[in-house]
Parts: C-alpha cells; structure tokens; sequence
C-alpha cells in the first residue's frame, strides 16, 4: 500500500498524521509556534518552524527517536512539507521554541484554560525530589535536605500546579530545595 516513492501514506502510520494534524487547530493552539511575517525571528531563521515543530511532535508521538532518526523517519511518511525539512531546521526549530518558550506557554495554558474551563480560584502545589547518581546533572541539582536520606547525593525539586478539578497545569523542576 506504499506510494511509487516509497513512502507509507497518512492512514498507515497508526492513523497519527491524519488526526494529529487536526490537533493544534481543535486546541486553538494552530499558529501558537508561528511568528507574524516581517517579525526579527522570522527572518532570522527563514524556515517553516511550525512544520519543523510539527514534524517532531508527529515523530515523538508514533516512533520516538533522535532529531537525525526524524530525518530518516520523515522520509517513510507522505506529506509533502517535510520534504523540505533538514535537519539544520529542526534544531533551528528549538532554538525558537527556547527563545519564544514563555510566550508560547502563556498562549497555549490561556487556550487549555478557555477550553476546558479550568476555573482557578484555587489550584493546588506539590512537590517531590529525587536524587541522581553518576554526572551529567551540573546545573539542575544541588545538594539539600533529602525526604530520600540521600543526603550525599545531589537532587532536583519538581513541582506540580493543579486545579481543583485535578487538571495538572504547568510543572517546573529547581535545583532549590524546598
């Protein structure tokens, strides 16, 4: 059921791209990761980084895997607008998402909010830590008081919003203890 090219149509991979792409517009969050034509960021990176975005999401979503192993990925999925993705773009892509992070956030949580009518005249606040082993965590950890007794090993602090209804709302990890 391949195209002549190859590449496996929409409906074979799990039905994914078919029904994901109708998902940033059904959360109103369709144009959330755009920025208007002429902006400083647009002209900066000169490429589709919604598609780029997209392109991951889909990936993450139906065989996750690195930014190159999207490259090879995108190749088996029929949809024209990847054909012009490189991988330059894609970390092009989240170097806009980093620089942009905030506002989007604010966009996207307004969006959820209206949607699932989330009233928040009172959320609650929840934290647990963990500690690691080994390096790699420089930055993200530090040491602290350790509900573990773990006190020789450096931890994170992660913390949780959610509304009354139980609807998480934004998490956020610190190297602060708590």
């Amino acid at each position: 059921m391949g195209s002549a090219s190859g590449q496996l149509p929409f409906t074979q991979v799990g039905q994914g791209p078919r029904s994901f792409s109708d998902l940033p517009k059904a959360l109103g969050a369709a144009g959330a990761f755009r920025d208007p034509p002429g902006s400083p960021l647009r002209e900066r990176y000169k490429m589709d980084v919604e598609e780029a975005i997209f392109c991951m999401v889909l990936h993450r979503l139906s065989d996750p895997g690195s930014k190159l192993s999207v490259m090879r990925w995108k190749e088996k999925v029929f949809r024209p607008q990847f054909q012009q993705l490189q991988l330059q773009h894609l970390y092009r892509s989240l170097d806009f998402l980093s620089e942009c992070k905030d506002e989007i956030e604010v966009r996207l949580f307004e969006r959820v909010r209206d949607l699932f009518n989330l009233e928040l005249d009172l959320v609650f606040w929840d934290t647990t830590s963990c500690y690691f082993e080994g390096q790699g965590a420089e930055g993200l950890c530090e040491y602290g008081y350790s509900r573990d007794k773990r006190p020789q090993r450096v931890q994170v602090v992660i913390g949780l919003l959610m509304s009354k209804e139980g609807s998480p709302l934004p998490m956020r990890s610190s190297p602060e203890t708590l």
